[in-house]
């Protein structure tokens, strides 16, 4: 049974932790404010708070700030084969459970698990809480010592169960919190730029907001039946060029590719924003438009490909800019292009040169038709 000073104590941490979270607005605070109050009930030296994308393998992991680790970036190499993680969400919402270095001798692959902890954040001993389970996350918590020889006692465990209620509640803020401030943030981009169709993603390229006017879109341009997962043209494309790593680089971007469709082509354009909580949400905005023109057989005229594709772009009202994101080429380079096209078409000034680029392509097909 529980003794009436640890009763006292627990109340006085539910206080302290409701004290503190009501004056605190960012949830990377969270881990911080956590392990102060757990250690004035039994010592840890950090936690983790993690949530996994349901039914996707993905992740996210929240420590304590100023750590000389980054488990989040680390936790993906044990992750598949991580007993603590299976064991700890299949106890139920609330449930707690102890893990020390004997319970990794199982097989190699929990070895390999304690092993890489060990490694990399000095880990020895855990303690688990299962804070929450949705359709689309589960959640838990992880306090950690470093000490071998100072495993959590059955007493801590209990105490941890004590405090879950508040704990699995506090779960819910959190995820509340990261999941507001990525689509702000987002949102914030999408204002900014313009009223193309658009989609967010996290961090791992998992969907955080996808209106109802891009989805049936989607679904009218892309043969896909499960829409928690992106098309696989696109995330093919997301995956090599903007995450290619698994993740993506802040500062990065934006990045732009172009899906020839049986109606039409579609323009994609990604961009990385960073929120004011250090987290990374990716905006991508979708515009589509009519098929661009083919001036391939100006080659008799003298036009490079690379003239001939700038070419392709200016029946669309492309500009510069936008035509040199399409190509992933420099601005002034898609000038030199037009410039050296223009004078080959005998033509100056932009309009005068796509009004004599359909004018040559038009007398060449019918050419080549006699």
């Amino acid at each position: 049974m529980t003794s009436n000073i640890r009763k006292d104590k627990i109340a006085d941490a539910l206080r302290e932790l409701h004290h503190a979270l009501i004056n605190t607005h960012d949830y990377g605070e969270f881990p911080h404010i956590l392990t102060s109050v757990i250690n004035t009930l039994f010592p840890v030296d950090w936690m983790g708070l993690y949530t996994f994308g349901l039914p996707q393998n993905s992740y996210n992991v929240a420590t304590n700030q100023g750590l000389p680790f980054d488990w989040n970036e680390k936790y993906i190499e044990v992750m598949e084969h991580d007993p603590v993680r299976k064991k700890s969400l299949s106890q139920p919402v609330g449930g707690a459970c102890i893990f020390s270095p004997k319970d990794f001798h199982t097989n190699e692959e929990a070895v390999y698990c304690y092993e890489t902890s060990k490694k990399y954040t000095d880990t020895s001993q855990f303690l688990t809480l299962h804070c929450a389970r949705t359709p689309s996350i589960d959640s838990g918590m992880a306090f950690y010592r470093t000490d071998e020889k100072f495993a959590f006692e059955e007493s801590d465990r209990q105490t941890l169960e004590y405090l879950s209620p508040f704990l699995v509640s506090l779960s819910h803020t959190m995820m509340l919190y990261a999941e507001f401030d990525l689509k702000r943030a987002a949102l914030e981009t999408v204002c900014k730029s313009s009223k193309d169709l658009y989609l967010c993603l996290d961090g791992c390229l998992n969907i955080i907001d996808l209106p109802k006017e891009t989805e049936a879109f989607l679904r009218r341009c892309f043969k896909h039946s499960a829409w928690k997962i992106l098309p696989e043209d696109i995330l093919i494309w997301l995956k090599s060029a903007v995450a290619p790593r698994g993740s993506i680089i802040p500062g990065a971007g934006p990045w732009s590719i172009t899906c020839v469709l049986p109606d039409m082509e579609l323009t994609i354009t990604a961009h990385a924003v960073v929120t004011e909580q250090q987290r990374t949400v990716l905006v991508l905005l979708l515009k589509p438009h009519g098929r661009k023109e083919d001036f391939a057989v100006l080659a008799k005229d003298g036009l490079s490909p690379r003239e001939q594709e700038v070419l392709s772009y200016l029946p669309l009202g492309y500009s510069n800019l936008q035509i040199a994101r399409a190509m992933n080429i420099a601005e002034v380079t898609v000038k030199k292009h037009l410039k050296n096209a223009s004078r080959k078409l005998g033509a100056c000034g932009r309009t005068e040169t796509l009004f004599n680029a359909m004018r040559r392509k038009s007398l060449l097909e019918s050419a080549s038709v006699f």
